[in-house]
């Protein structure tokens, strides 16, 4: 083949995946699986928010980037407190040297998990 010599795939540069989660959770744990491979395991802890007259409120907020190689990955997400797991899932294409950002968030009041590419 006549292409140029080291621009093969192999040194393909590396796209981003931005995590950005919302949630209510005084403490908790992040999980960020692409392809079933775990790439971040993260504690999550939040602030009391306001107090309610019978109940506080808590919310945080947690942010990372991580690398992934360029094509077609799918990213799960699992959010654990307590006793309880959340998981959703969600398929992206990932070019070369770009950035996608994930917008997460778990409900305030059914805890559900929501996912979104911004």
């Amino acid at each position: 083949s006549d292409s140029a010599p080291g621009v093969g795939p192999a040194l393909a540069e590396p796209a981003r995946l931005r995590i950005e989660l919302d949630h209510p959770l005084r403490r908790g744990r992040i999980r960020v699986f692409v392809d079933d491979t775990l790439t971040l395991d993260e504690r999550l802890t939040g602030q009391e928010r306001k107090k309610a007259l019978v109940f506080k409120l808590h919310g945080g907020s947690f942010r990372d980037e991580l690398e992934v190689a360029p094509g077609l990955h799918e990213v799960r997400l699992e959010i654990a407190w307590d006793d309880n797991l959340k998981v959703e899932r969600i398929v992206g294409n990932f070019r070369a040297g770009a950035t996608r950002t994930l917008d997460a968030g778990l409900g305030r009041i059914r805890r559900d998990l929501s996912l979104e590419w911004k």
